[in-house]
C-alpha cells in the first residue's frame, strides 16, 4: 500500500478544534493515482486515504502508532534505551505524527486533522512536532500519547507533554486536549491509564521535588541524563505524585490484567564508572548552593578487583511491577538474574562462593536455556493473563533485536518462569498480539540470516562501542506475521510505504519515517486495583504491642516515611551463591549450609541514592546547570525516628535474624548487612523506593522463591526486631497511636469532640471499625445493617456552670464478653471506669449510667455516661473501648 502525504511546506489545513483554516487544494495519491482533488471545505482534509488490505492482512480492529523521523545518533534520542526523554530536535527529530490503521484500509492522520504539526519534506519552524507512546484506554474510545511541539533554534527549551486523543473512530471528529495537572517545565512520556477514572501513570524527568537546581538528572552510567521514575497524574486534582523513584531510569509502564503496574527498569547500582579526580566533584548536600567536596563512593563494593573484593558490575533491563497506589515495588514475581538474566561474578574470595552461569545452575533445562539481556516494550498478550511479550535489545542505538515470551502471573513462582524466543529475525520492537492472535511489531528488515549481533544497518561514528543503526533501505516498519506464526521477519508490512522528511532543525533526514509503537483500539476490561496487605504474622506483632496499623500507616504517610520489615537476614535463596550464605547472628538464630567461611551479621545498615554527584565541564569548570547523579550515601533522611545503633543509617538485627527499620519514602535505597565493626557481608544489588505510608515486609534479604539455603519454603517467626521497634516508637509518640488511626474506640485512644463514622472502613474487610472495636479482630458476630449500632462519641455538656464529659455507644449484649470504658490522661496509663459484663455492668463513682432499658441477651442496648467530675479546660483526657471475651 502506497501513500502521497500532503506535501507543501508549512501547509496546515484545520486548527486545533478541527475547523478548515486554509483554503489549498491539494492531491492524494495511492499507489500512484489520483483519487481526487481535496479542498479547505473537504471533511478529512489532513487524512491520508488508503485502499483495503489484502485479505491474509485483514484486520479485526484499528491500530494506532506513530511516526518518527530516523535518527542519526545513538545516545539520548527518542528511540535510544536511555536518555529517550529529551524534548530537544536533535534527541526527538520533528516530523512525526500520530496516526491511525483502520481495517478497511483506511490511514487517518489524527494529529494533522486536529491541527498539530505541518506538511512538507522541511520541519523546522513553531509547527513541528514529535509523537510517541500511544496508549488506550479501556473503552478503546480515546487514547493517551506524549508530543512536543515547536523547534525554532532560538535557544527555547522543548519539553514533552500528555496528550489525550478522542474521535478516534472512522467517521468521528478528532479532539486532542493536553492533560491539566502536569508540569511544562519537564519531560512527561509513555502515559498509561490506571483503573482510575481520573489518575494515570506516566514516566517523568521531574526531579523528586521538582526542584529545578537538581536539573537535569544524569544516569548512572554517568553519560547521559536520566528519566526518575513512575509518577501519577491526578488530573481530577491537578497534582502529580512520584510513585517510584529510579536512579537510572523506568520505561513503558501499563496495568495489567491482575490490576499490576508493569514496566521495564533499568539497574545500574554500581560505583561510578566515569568519575576522575579530574573529571567529578559533589555537592555536601542536595540543597540549593551547597558547597563542594572532593567525590567519593561508598556502596557498593569497588568495580575494579582490589584484594579484599573482586569486581562488581550491575548493568540490567529488567521486569518490574508495582501496585498502583506506588506499594509493593518489586522484580516481577520476584525475577532477577538467576531466573531471567546472564552470568554474574561472585562477590569476595570465599570457597563457597561461585560465578553465576545459567547453564551450569539448577536453573538449567534440558536443551539450550534461553537468557536475555533486556526486557524492553512489555506488553500482555491480550486473552492469556500473565503471558507478556518483551524486546531483548541487541542494537541499544534503537531499542531493538529479537522479541522474546515469558508467563508470570502474580502466583507463578519464579523458578516456574522460562524464556522463549518469539522472533530472531532483524531488528525488531514494540511487540504485540493482537486480539485475533496474531503478532504485530515493528521491523527494520534484515538479511536472511537470524540477528546475532546487529551486524545490518548503518554505523554511528560517535557512540563506544559502535552500535548499529537501521541504513535509509531499511525503515522500521509495521509488520505483521503470518497466520499461525510468530516470525516478523517473514511477515507482511501493514503499510506499503510512507511520508518521507529531508531537514529538521537544519539537518538532513533520508528515508521513509519509522512506524513505530502499534497498540489495537479495542475495548478491554478494566481490572481492579491492587492493595497490599500486612501479613498475619506481622498483624499479630502489631496486636501485641498495642499499635493500631492504620495509626501507624497515618503517622508515616504525614513523616513521609516507610517502614521495613525482614523476617530472618541469615536465610538466603539457594540459587544465590555470589554472596556469603553461611549466616548467623551472635548469640541468636544460624543458618549454615556446609563448610567454609561463615559471617555474623549484627546490624542492617540503610544507603540513600542522593543527588550530590556532578561533573566538571571541558575546561574543568564547575557548571552547576549540568545536573546531578546520584550517589549513595549513609541514610539521614528518616528524621532520627529510629532505635539509636552504633553504626550510622542502620539497625540492630534481633537475636530471630528478623529487622524492622524506619526509613524515608519516594527515596532510592539500599542496604546491606555488617559485622559488628560495620564491615559489609551482604549487599542488595537494587534501588528500592517505598511510599509514604507503606508497611513492607520480606522473608529474608534475598527472598526465597522455593526454598533457603537450608531448604526451608517458609520462615514463621514472628518478628522480634517489629515488637522492638513498635515499643520504642509508643514510647517516643505517644499521641500518634490516637491521632492517625481511624479506629474510633478499639484501635484507638479518643480524645474528647471526636467521633468516627460508622461506616469506616479502612481495611476493606467488610466490617466497619465499630463492628471492630466490639468483636476484636476475629469478630463472633457483625452489625448488621438494619441495626442502631453507633459508635463511641464524646461531647462535652454544661452542668451547673461546669463542663462535663458524656459518652455515648451502643453495645450489642453477649455472654462471656467483657467490654470495659477506659480512662487515661497520657496514653500509657489506663483506668477502667465502667465494665460491662453480659447484662451486667460496674461503675466508678466518676460516671454516671444511664441505659436505653434493660435488655436480653443478643440484644442492642444504648449506654449513656456522664462524668460527675467537673472537666478542666486545661486537661486531656482519652477514652476507649476495651473487648475480651
Amino acid at each position: 500500500m502506497k501513500t502521497g502525504f500532503l506535501a507543501r511546506k508549512g501547509s496546515l489545513f484545520h486548527s486545533k478544534g478541527g475547523q478548515v483554516i486554509g483554503k489549498a487544494a491539494r492531491s492524494i495519491k495511492v499507489r500512484g493515482k489520483l483519487w481526487g482533488c481535496v479542498t479547505a471545505g473537504s471533511a478529512l482534509v489532513a487524512s491520508v486515504l488508503m485502499m483495503g488490505l489484502a485479505p491474509a492482512q485483514s484486520l479485526k480492529n484499528p491500530i494506532l502508532y506513530v511516526t518518527q523521523v530516523p535518527v542519526k545518533e545513538t545516545k539520548n534520542t527518542v528511540v535510544s534505551i536511555g536518555g529517550n526523554h529529551r524534548g530537544d530536535t536533535d534527541s526527538a527529530p520533528r516530523g512525526g505524527d500520530l496516526m491511525i490503521l483502520y481495517p478497511n484500509g483506511y490511514v487517518r492522520n489524527l494529529t494533522r486533522e486536529a491541527g498539530f504539526g505541518q506538511s512538507g519534506l522541511y520541519q523546522d519552524d513553531h509547527l513541528a512536532i514529535a509523537v510517541r507512546d500511544p496508549a488506550v484506554h479501556w473503552s478503546g474510545t480515546r487514547a493517551l500519547f506524549s508530543m512536543v511541539i515547536g523547534a525554532v533554534a532560538d535557544g527555547r527549551e522543548f519539553y514533552w507533554q500528555i496528550y489525550e486523543v478522542s474521535g478516534i473512530g472512522q467517521n468521528e471528529q478528532v479532539s486532542i486536549r493536553r492533560l491539566p495537572g502536569q508540569s511544562a517545565k519537564f519531560n512527561n512520556i509513555q502515559p498509561a491509564y490506571t483503573s482510575s477514572d481520573y489518575k494515570i501513570v506516566f514516566v517523568s524527568d521531574s526531579t523528586r521535588d521538582q526542584s529545578r537546581h537538581l536539573y537535569p538528572v544524569q544516569d548512572e552510567q554517568g553519560g547521559g541524563h536520566a528519566v526518575t521514575g513512575l509518577w501519577e497524574l491526578d488530573w481530577a486534582n491537578r497534582t502529580t505524585t512520584l510513585l517510584e523513584h529510579s536512579p537510572s531510569g523506568s520505561f513503558d509502564p501499563f496495568v495489567d490484567s491482575f490490576g499490576r503496574i508493569v514496566f521495564s527498569r533499568w539497574d545500574h547500582l554500581q560505583r561510578d564508572e566515569v568519575a576522575r579526580p579530574q573529571t567529578a566533584y559533589d555537592f555536601v548536600s542536595e540543597k540549593a548552593g551547597a558547597g563542594t567536596v572532593p567525590w567519593f563512593d561508598l556502596f557498593p563494593e569497588p568495580i575494579k578487583h582490589t584484594e579484599r573484593t573482586y569486581a562488581h558490575t550491575f548493568d540490567l533491563f529488567m521486569p518490574w511491577t508495582i501496585n498502583q497506589d506506588g506499594t509493593d515495588l518489586v522484580t516481577m514475581n520476584h525475577l532477577g538474574r538467576h531466573e531471567l538474566g546472564t552470568e554474574a561474578g561472585r562477590a569476595r574470595k570465599d570457597s563457597n562462593l561461585v560465578s553465576f552461569d545459567p547453564s551450569e545452575s539448577t536453573f538449567a533445562k534440558v536443551g539450550e536455556e534461553t537468557r536475555a539481556a533486556s526486557y524492553l516494550q512489555i506488553s500482555e498478550r491480550r486473552g492469556f493473563p500473565g503471558s507478556y511479550l518483551a524486546t531483548d535489545a541487541i542494537s541499544n542505538a534503537v531499542s531493538a533485536g529479537r522479541l522474546v515470551s515469558f508467563s508470570a502471573s502474580p502466583d507463578t513462582n519464579a523458578d516456574d518462569v522460562k524464556v522463549t524466543v518469539v522472533s530472531n529475525k532483524g531488528l525488531a520492537r514494540d511487540p504485540i498480539y493482537l486480539e485475533d492472535g496474531r503478532l504485530v511489531g515493528s521491523i527494520s528488515s534484515p538479511p536472511e540470516a537470524p540477528v546475532i549481533t546487529g551486524t545490518y544497518g548503518g554505523r554511528s561514528t560517535t557512540s563506544n562501542p559502535l552500535v548499529e543503526i537501521p541504513g535509509r533501505e531499511q525503515p522500521f516498519k509495521l509488520t505483521i506475521a503470518a497466520e499461525g506464526t510468530s516470525d516478523l521477519g517473514k511477515g507482511k508490512p501493514l503499510i506499503e510505504s510512507g511520508e518521507k522528511v529531508e531537514k529538521v532543525g537544519g539537518r538532513g533526514f533520508f528515508g521513509e519515517l519509522w512506524e513505530l509503537q502499534p497498540v489495537e483500539v479495542v475495548a478491554r476490561e478494566r481490572p481492579p486495583a491492587k492493595s497490599l496487605a500486612l501479613p498475619t504474622l506481622e498483624s499479630d506483632v502489631f496486636l501485641d504491642a498495642g499499635v493500631s496499623i492504620a495509626a501507624m500507616k497515618g503517622w508515616l504517610k504525614e513523616n513521609d516515611l516507610a517502614l521495613l520489615v525482614s523476617r530472618n537476614l541469615t536465610a538466603r535463596d539457594e540459587n544465590d551463591k555470589q554472596q556469603p550464605y553461611n549466616l548467623f547472628v551472635p548469640g541468636g538464630v544460624a543458618s549454615i549450609k556446609d563448610n567454609g567461611p561463615s559471617y555474623g551479621i549484627t546490624n542492617l545498615q540503610f544507603f540513600q541514592g542522593d543527588y550530590v554527584r556532578a561533573y566538571l565541564d571541558e575546561n574543568g569548570e564547575i557548571d552547576e546547570s549540568a545536573g546531578r547523579r546520584v550517589a549513595a550515601r549513609v541514610m539521614h533522611d528518616d528524621k532520627g525516628v529510629n532505635i539509636p545503633n552504633a553504626i550510622p543509617g542502620s539497625a540492630r538485627i534481633a537475636p530471630d535474624g528478623s529487622s524492622a527499620m524506619l526509613v524515608p519514602a519516594r527515596r532510592a535505597l539500599t542496604w546491606q548487612t555488617t559485622d559488628s565493626e560495620g564491615e559489609p557481608v551482604v549487599r542488595e544489588r537494587y534501588w528500592l523506593s517505598f511510599k509514604a505510608g507503606e508497611i513492607r515486609t520480606c522473608t529474608a534479604c534475598h527472598g526465597t522463591n522455593s526454598r533457603d539455603q537450608l531448604g526451608r519454603t517458609e520462615l514463621t517467626n514472628p518478628p522480634l526486631a517489629l515488637k522492638t521497634l513498635l515499643d520504642h516508637w509508643k514510647e517516643q509518640y505517644p499521641e500518634a497511636n490516637a491521632k492517625y488511626s481511624p479506629y474510633a474506640a478499639w484501635a484507638r485512644a479518643m480524645e474528647i469532640g471526636e467521633s468516627a463514622s460508622r461506616d469506616l472502613d479502612a481495611d476493606l474487610d467488610g466490617l466497619s471499625h465499630f463492628e471492630e472495636f466490639i468483636y476484636g479482630d476475629d469478630p463472633r458476630e457483625a452489625w448488621s445493617q438494619e441495626s442502631a449500632a453507633k459508635p463511641l462519641a464524646a461531647r462535652i455538656l454544661e452542668i451547673d456552670g461546669q463542663e462535663r464529659v458524656k459518652l455515648t455507644f451502643t453495645r450489642r449484649i453477649l455472654e462471656d464478653v467483657r467490654i470495659a470504658l477506659e480512662s487515661s490522661s497520657n496514653l500509657r496509663n489506663w483506668k477502667e471506669e465502667v465494665v460491662f459484663e453480659g447484662t451486667e455492668l460496674e461503675a466508678a463513682p466518676e460516671f454516671g449510667v444511664k441505659l436505653s432499658s434493660e435488655v436480653e441477651i443478643g440484644q442492642i442496648q444504648l449506654v449513656e455516661l456522664t462524668s460527675l467530675v467537673p472537666r478542666y479546660r486545661d486537661s486531656r483526657r482519652y477514652y476507649r473501648l476495651r473487648f475480651q471475651g
